[in-house]
């Protein structure tokens, strides 16, 4: 389940959604993500009961929380989506003059969220199968259509941290995983 969106710049918000019957503010996730230092690399927050995801565009910073069953491509997945069209909507040049914050300006914004929730598992990624020789089970695993399509290797590589140990997978251009080890974390 996806919890929340925020998009803005610095102090402020211009765009803000969560989900219905959630008591919880996002606040300090999304303050937490504006000094993101680098554009367009994503950053991944494992937090107790949530992951948190954000990534600057255009100097506009995108964050996103999910529950923890949620995996990061997919996550990453969503928020490609509504950043692009966010960006497309409302476009570069009037959100780095926009000053004044204007709840309802963004309001009708709430749609393309929702149906990015409903369409980009499907559309913009897959669930592929991987054997952890480790728990001996094959999991699910998804994909982002974008990994693969903008590698400039045949085999594209993607770690999934699974419980107390992680993957490394291999993953050919049709999305089939050609190998996969078992490889120790550390941070």
């Amino acid at each position: 389940m996806i919890f929340f969106v925020n998009i803005g710049c610095f102090e402020s918000s211009y765009f803000s959604w969560k989900q219905k019957n959630l008591p919880k503010s996002f606040f300090f996730e999304s303050s937490l993500a504006r000094n993101v230092p680098k554009e367009s690399r994503y950053y991944h927050i494992n937090k107790a009961d949530s992951k948190v995801i954000f990534i600057k565009k255009k100097n506009i910073v995108f964050v996103i929380g999910a529950d923890k069953s949620v995996q990061f491509q997919l996550i990453e997945a969503i928020l490609d989506y509504i950043s692009d069209e966010f960006i497309e909507i409302y476009g570069e040049s009037f959100l780095n003059s926009y000053d004044a914050i204007y709840d309802d300006f963004f309001k009708g914004f709430n749609s393309v969220v929702e149906k990015a929730i409903k369409i980009v598992p499907s559309k913009n990624g897959k669930f592929i199968d991987a054997f952890c020789k480790y728990c001996k089970k094959t999991l699910k695993i998804y994909v982002k259509n974008s990994l693969i399509e903008n590698s400039t290797k045949k085999l594209v590589p993607l770690v999934f941290n699974h419980q107390d140990h992680a993957l490394l997978l291999y993953i050919d251009t049709n999305f089939v995983v050609r190998s996969a080890e078992i490889i120790a974390i550390s941070g």
